[in-house]
């Protein structure tokens, strides 16, 4: 539960539980002249990802390319495909974006 704008609570609509694990990711968007932004996750889960940015490219509904574990030197990258699904506001300058990763490509 979790309580919402007006203060009433919410139900949790989370499907896997989150560890608080600080992880290097590659985030890219495809088909845009954005460049990949290296990140580390505020938390994650099986199925996906929490960080924090400044960019503000981010929406909801977005397609985005992840790595788990980025590692610039690894020559066995996977990338994942997977959908923004929420983005936070935090101040001016900080926003919280939750992806849930999809499928591997």
């Amino acid at each position: 539960m979790r309580r919402g704008d007006a203060g009433q609570v919410e139900k949790e609509q989370r499907r896997e539980l989150r560890a608080r694990v600080a992880q290097r990711w590659r985030i890219r968007i495809p088909d845009t002249d954005y460049p990949p932004e290296i990140c580390t996750t505020h938390n994650v889960s099986r199925c996906g990802l929490y960080f924090l940015t400044s960019s503000t490219h981010y929406l909801p509904g977005m397609t985005v390319c992840v790595i788990r574990n980025f590692d610039p030197d690894d020559q066995l990258i996977v990338e994942e495909v997977g959908t923004i699904v929420r983005v936070d506001s935090y101040n001016k300058d900080q926003k919280g974006v939750a992806i849930q990763v999809l499928t591997k490509r």
